[in-house]
């Protein structure tokens, strides 16, 4: 059965999101499926006059039983968003949504904006999500559609960008992201064993390390020569992660697996319990608990963390997590 994709043609941009989606693109490709593209840099108004008759005439040429693959959110206007899910939904009998974010559940909107966004949903055959939490707070708010979990997003890049030599101490800390969302960086605990990369870093006075901007490629270059650990944590406060930590997979934890870096995340993230038993890292109630936590470990105790985010890294640098749920939507039958 024959499969495609959508791709909207955004300007390049140096950020995780950006690389996320261009992933699962590259992923898509490697399986075999064929891009249907549309120009995501029209403006407003050429998009309500464009887009609606040029997605119909791309769609047209394909066979109603394919399967057609679309990621949300689409950053096209409410418009062009609507036209490009009803063109989808009601052409195609086994439509796919891949999810990368939900903004009613990461903004913490009302709950019309959350039904808004769940009836969106529901118009898809299949839903590609992040993980089981994610999966179970769709179900309680009236998601019907058949939903698979990815738990880790893929991080794709050539296996030679990887260094297996890895340097330094292992009771490190790297953190990696947009620094003006993750103000926790700038409290007091936070030390000289830890090592930042990120834009938007916003006061003068810190004891941490500041190692400037990284494309998302070259910081597994980076990463990969280094022993330590990754901290997967969002927000100003440092006694708790976001909420939405509760309920997604963080493309950041994607970046330290994929560089063979075990990481640290919240003990009530939705991936915490994924992390302990995969022994690729370990969890924390808060920021505090790091150098406790740190303590305790034994160089052979870090060794196995270390390979075990080695063997996922590897996995994840090939696309791995979405290839297998792609074969398994593909063998679904009607």
């Amino acid at each position: 059965m024959e499969g495609y994709y959508l791709t909207i043609v955004h300007a390049a941009a140096n950020h995780a999101g950006s690389k996320a989606q261009d992933d699962v693109c590259s992923i898509l490709q490697q399986k075999g499926l064929k891009s249907v593209f549309l120009d995501g840099e029209q403006s407003k108004w050429e998009k309500r006059l464009f887009s609606r008759s040029n997605l119909k005439k791309k769609l047209s040429s394909i066979e109603p039983r394919s399967n057609i693959l679309v990621q949300y959110p689409f950053y096209m206007g409410r418009y062009t968003d609507h036209e490009i899910i009803r063109q989808v939904t009601e052409s195609f009998e086994k439509s796919i949504l891949m999810i990368h974010d939900i903004r009613s559940l990461r903004n913490g909107l009302s709950e019309n904006d959350i039904r808004h966004e769940i009836k969106m949903f529901n118009k898809f055959k299949f839903l590609i999500i992040h993980n089981d939490s994610m999966k179970k707070w769709l179900s309680d708010h009236g998601c019907i559609a058949n939903m698979y979990s990815l738990n880790v997003f893929d991080y794709v890049v050539p296996q030679n960008y990887v260094n297996e030599e890895k340097g330094g101490s292992y009771k490190r800390v790297f953190f990696a992201g947009n620094l003006g969302k993750s103000e926790f960086i700038y409290d007091r605990s936070i030390g000289e064993n830890f090592e930042v990369y990120g834009i938007n870093l916003k006061k003068k006075n810190f004891k941490f390390n500041y190692r400037g901007q990284l494309s998302p490629d070259n910081l597994v270059r980076v990463l990969s020569k280094q022993k330590g650990f990754g901290l997967v944590w969002d927000g100003a406060d440092v006694s708790r992660s976001s909420e939405y930590t509760r309920y997604n997979s963080p493309h950041k934890m994607s970046l330290y697996l994929c560089s063979g870096m075990p990481v640290i995340v919240w003990k009530n993230s939705a991936l915490a319990e994924f992390v302990e038993r995969e022994k690729i890292g370990f969890s924390i109630e808060n920021i505090g608990e790091i150098k406790v936590k740190l303590d305790s470990i034994s160089t052979k105790d870090y060794n196995v963390l270390q390979f075990n985010s080695e063997e996922l890294g590897k996995k994840l640098r090939l696309g791995g997590s979405l290839g297998k749920v792609i074969d398994d939507i593909f063998q679904v039958e009607e």
